[in-house]
C-alpha cells in the first residue's frame, strides 16, 4: 500500500511541476497587451527572417541572434550556431531560412530566438510592399495554466506568433 501511495503523491508532484514551469509567475493570468518600441535596422549587414504569411521581414544583427540562441540551456542549438558561424562575418545580408533547409529543427529555435529578440526590442521590422520600418509593434501575451504564447501585431496585421508552452 505505501509503495503505491508513494508514486501518486511523486506523480501529482511532478504534474504540479509540469503545470508552474508552463505558467508564467511574471505575467498575468490570461491576456495582455504592451506597446514595444522598435530599434531600426541598420545599413550594415544582418541576419533576416521572412515569413511569406505576414508579409513582414525581421532585420537583427548577428551578435544578438547569436547571443539569443547560446542562452539555450540544453544545448541545442549548437549545431545551429555552428552552422552561423561559418557565415561570419556577413558581408551582406543573410536569409535565416537557409539553416531551416539545411535541418528543420532549426525554425523552432529561430523564431523563439526572434521572438525573444522582438520582445526585447532588437529587431528591425521591415513591411514588404511599403518600404517602412515599424516604429513600434503591439505584443499580445497568452498566459494560462494550459499555455503561454505571445503574438506580435503592427497596426494591427500579424507579424509572428509563438507558443512558448503548452500542457495536457
Amino acid at each position: 500500500m505505501f509503495p503505491r501511495l508513494l508514486v501518486i503523491v511523486l506523480l501529482s508532484a511532478v504534474a504540479k511541476l509540469a503545470v508552474a514551469s508552463c505558467f508564467d509567475t511574471q505575467h498575468p493570468d490570461g491576456e495582455s497587451k504592451e506597446t514595444i518600441a522598435l530599434s531600426q535596422a541598420g545599413t550594415d549587414a544582418r541576419f533576416y527572417y521572412h515569413s511569406f504569411d505576414y508579409g513582414y521581414i525581421l532585420f537583427v544583427e548577428s551578435a544578438d541572434i547569436i547571443s539569443q540562441l547560446s542562452q539555450s540551456k540544453d544545448g541545442f542549438d549548437v549545431d545551429l550556431l555552428k552552422l552561423i558561424a561559418k557565415d561570419l562575418p556577413l558581408t551582406r545580408h543573410t536569409d535565416l531560412l537557409k539553416y531551416v533547409l539545411i535541418d528543420h529543427v532549426n525554425a523552432g529555435s529561430i523564431q523563439y530566438a526572434l521572438t525573444d529578440l522582438l520582445e526585447q526590442r532588437k529587431v528591425g521590422v521591415y513591411q514588404i510592399g511599403t518600404g517602412s520600418l515599424e516604429k513600434s509593434i503591439e505584443l499580445k501575451r497568452a498566459n494560462f495554466k494550459s499555455g503561454r504564447a505571445r503574438t506580435f501585431y503592427a497596426k494591427g496585421n500579424l507579424i509572428m506568433f509563438f507558443m512558448d508552452c503548452v500542457e495536457d
